[in-house]
C-alpha cells in the first residue's frame, strides 16, 4: 500500500469545542483554545469595561446617581450570595461560601444604610459622617466575613451560630451609630479624613490581605478559576480601600476611584459565586466532592497497581503447585489442568496438584483446595503440600502424613478450610496408597471391566477439629486402568442456583467415554463439560489430573498444558 507521507493534506477545520494542540510531525506549535470559554471570558471583560464607562460617564453627570448605582450593584450581589450559601446550606460541601453568603445581607444592610446616609441624599444627617462611618463598619464587617470564610474551610460552622452572631455584631454597630452614639468620628467637614478613618482603612486592608494570602494556600475548596476570581476580588478591594484614605472631597476623584474599583471587585464577586453557581455548580457547591471522587479514581488506579503486584506473586506461587509441563511417570501417562474462575481477577487461588518422586520406585500424588482465593490461599496451599511432601518423603504413610499436617495447619489459623487428596504409587505394580482429607472422591476406572469405582471414604478437611488418625486405603491400577483426581470446581459445575451441577455421574460417564483418549484429552473435556454445564465459564477454580497405566513396562509422561 502506498505511504502518503509527504501528499499535502487540508486538515479539517476544529469544531466549536475542538482543542488545538501542538502538532508533533511539523513541530508547529498552536496554542490551546477553547473556543466558548475564550469567547464568554472576552465578553465578560467587555461588559466590565462597558459598565465602569457608563458609571464614569453617570458620574460626571450625576454623582449621586452614580453612587446609588455602585453600591446598588453590591447590594444585589451580596443578596444573590446569601440566597445561593442559604439554599444550598444542606447539601454543599463549600464551607468558605456558606460563611461568606451567611454573613452576606448584613453586609448588603450597611452599604444600603450608607447609601442612604450619603451626602446630599437627604434622608439622614446633612453631613458626610454617617456616612463614612457606616462605610467603615461595612468594611469591618466584610474583612471579618472573609477572613473568617477561609478559616471556616476544613470545619463545619453552624448556619445559625453565624448569623446569631453577624445579628449580634450588626446591632451592636448600629446602636454604636444611632442609638448610643459612641462610633468614633471618620469625615469632618472642611478637614476631611479622621486619623481613625485612615487607621481603619489600613487594619481593614491588612484582615483582607490575611484572607487573601488564606484563600490562595486552600487549593482543595476552589477550582483555579474560582480561586483566581476571588483573589482578585479582594486585591481590588483592598485597592479601594487605598483610594478611600486620600480623598478630601466625598465627590471627588480619589472617592469615584474608589468606588469603581469596588464596583469590579463585586463582579468578580458575581462571576465566582453566583455564575458559577448557574452555569457549573459542581465546580463551587461540590467541589469538595468532585475531588473525592478525583481521590477514589486515583486510590482505585494504586489499589489496581498494587491488585497486579499481588497477582504476579500469587501466579508464580500457583505455578509453584501446579504440575510442571513436562512431568513423567515411567510406565504412565499424565494429563493435567487447572483453569481458573475468573480470569485476570481471580485467576490465583488454593487448588494445587502435583506428582513428586519418591524413591527408585514409587511417585507421590497430592490434589488439594484451599478455601479462598489470591495470594493468601497460595502461600497457605504452598505451605500445605510442601508439608505433605516432606512427610512423606520421610517414610510416613498418606494417612499419617495427613493427621500430623492437619496439627500443623490446625496451630496456624484453626477456621482455614482444606481438603487433600494425597497418595504414594508403587509404580512396578500399580498398587495405590492413599488417604483423603474431605476431598472429591477419586474416580479410578477399570479398563477390562469398563467400571469405575470411587475412592471417596476418608476423614473431614484439615482444620481444628478433635479428629483421630487419617485412615490409609489401597488400591490397585491395572495396565490400562485411568486414576483421576479433582477439585471441587469440575462436580460443582452448574449455570445459577436453580440449575443442576455436573455431579460425579456425570464425571464417571465422560471418563468412561473418554478412556482410550490421551489423558490431555480427556482432561480436556472434563472441563468442556463443566463449561457446558455452567453455560460458560465455571464459577469455581478446577484442577484435574488424570494418571493413566499403560499396557508395556515404561511409558513417556503427557504433556500438561497450563
Amino acid at each position: 500500500m502506498p505511504r502518503l507521507r509527504d501528499a499535502p493534506v487540508a486538515a479539517p477545520p476544529p469544531q466549536p469545542h475542538q482543542r488545538l494542540e501542538e502538532r508533533p510531525d511539523d513541530q508547529t506549535p498552536r496554542k490551546t483554545v477553547d473556543t466558548p470559554r475564550a469567547l464568554r471570558a472576552a465578553l465578560s471583560c467587555l461588559g466590565a469595561l462597558v459598565a465602569v464607562a457608563v458609571l464614569w460617564l453617570v458620574a460626571d453627570h450625576n454623582y449621586l446617581l452614580f453612587h446609588c448605582l455602585a453600591e446598588l450593584l453590591g447590594v444585589i450581589v451580596l443578596v444573590g450570595v446569601f440566597v445561593i450559601a442559604w439554599n444550598s446550606r444542606h447539601f454543599t460541601d463549600n464551607r468558605y461560601l456558606l460563611f461568606l453568603g451567611l454573613a452576606s445581607p448584613f453586609i448588603a444592610g450597611l452599604v444600603l444604610l450608607h447609601t442612604l446616609a450619603y451626602k446630599g441624599m437627604g434622608v439622614f444627617a446633612a453631613d458626610a459622617n454617617l456616612a463614612t462611618q457606616l462605610w467603615i463598619a461595612r468594611r469591618y464587617v466584610e474583612a471579618s466575613a472573609y477572613l473568617g470564610a477561609a478559616l471556616a474551610i476544613g470545619r463545619k460552622p453552624r448556619p445559625t451560630h453565624v448569623l446569631l452572631a453577624y445579628a449580634l455584631v450588626a446591632v451592636l454597630l448600629l446602636g454604636a451609630l444611632f442609638q448610643w452614639r459612641v462610633f468614633p468620628d471618620c469625615y469632618v467637614e472642611g478637614y476631611g479624613l479622621t486619623p481613625f478613618k485612615i487607621v481603619s482603612e489600613h487594619l481593614v486592608n491588612l484582615l483582607l490581605g490575611a484572607a487573601l494570602l488564606a484563600l490562595l494556600q486552600q487549593r482543595k475548596q476552589f477550582g483555579p478559576r474560582i480561586r483566581r476570581q476571588l483573589a482578585a476580588a479582594l486585591a481590588v478591594t483592598i485597592l479601594s480601600g487605598l483610594c478611600f484614605t486620600t480623598y478630601v472631597d466625598v465627590f471627588g476623584l480619589a472617592n469615584r476611584v474608589g468606588h469603581l474599583l469596588g464596583v469590579v471587585a463585586v463582579y468578580l464577586v458575581y462571576l465566582a459565586i453566583i455564575d458559577t453557581s448557574f452555569r457549573t455548580p459542581y465546580l463551587l457547591l461540590f467541589h469538595e466532592l468532585k475531588q473525592s471522587e478525583d481521590a477514589l479514581r486515583q486510590a482505585q488506579a494504586k489499589v489496581e497497581a498494587a491488585y497486579q503486584r499481588e497477582h504476579r506473586i500469587a501466579a508464580s506461587f500457583q505455578n509453584a503447585l501446579l504440575l510442571k509441563e513436562h512431568a513423567q511417570v515411567p510406565g504412565y501417562a499424565v494429563g493435567g489442568l487447572y483453569r481458573p474462575a475468573l480470569r485476570g481477577e481471580a485467576d490465583v487461588g488454593g487448588d494445587f496438584y502435583n506428582l513428586f518422586p519418591l524413591g527408585e520406585h514409587q511417585t507421590g500424588l497430592v490434589v488439594g483446595d484451599v478455601g479462598g482465593k489470591g495470594l493468601e490461599a497460595a502461600v497457605v496451599a504452598a505451605q500445605v503440600q510442601y508439608v505433605l511432601m516432606t512427610l512423606a518423603f520421610a517414610g510416613h504413610s498418606p494417612g499419617e502424613a495427613l493427621t500430623i499436617a492437619r496439627r500443623i495447619v490446625s496451630a496456624d489459623d484453626p477456621d482455614q478450610i482444606i481438603t487433600v487428596f494425597l497418595g504414594i504409587l508403587s509404580r512396578a505394580g500399580g498398587r495405590l496408597e492413599w488417604a483423603s482429607a474431605g476431598h472429591e472422591p477419586a474416580l479410578l476406572l477399570h479398563a477390562d471391566e469398563e467400571r469405575v469405582e470411587l475412592l471417596g471414604a476418608g476423614g473431614p478437611p484439615l482444620f481444628g477439629i478433635n479428629f483421630g488418625p487419617y485412615p490409609t486405603q489401597t488400591a490397585v491400577l491395572a495396565p490400562g486402568d485411568s486414576l483421576l483426581l479433582y477439585t471441587d470446581g469440575l462436580p460443582e459445575a452448574h449455570a445459577g442456583p436453580d440449575s443442576e451441577l455436573l455431579g460425579e455421574e456425570q464425571i464417571a460417564a465422560l471418563l468412561l467415554a473418554h478412556h482410550r483418549e490421551p489423558p490431555e484429552a480427556v482432561v480436556e473435556a472434563m472441563y468442556q463439560a463443566a463449561e457446558a454445564q455452567a453455560g460458560g465459564r465455571p464459577h469455581d477454580d478446577i484442577a484435574l489430573l488424570l494418571l493413566r497405566r499403560q499396557p508395556g513396562p515404561e511409558a513417556a509422561g503427557g504433556n500438561l498444558p497450563s
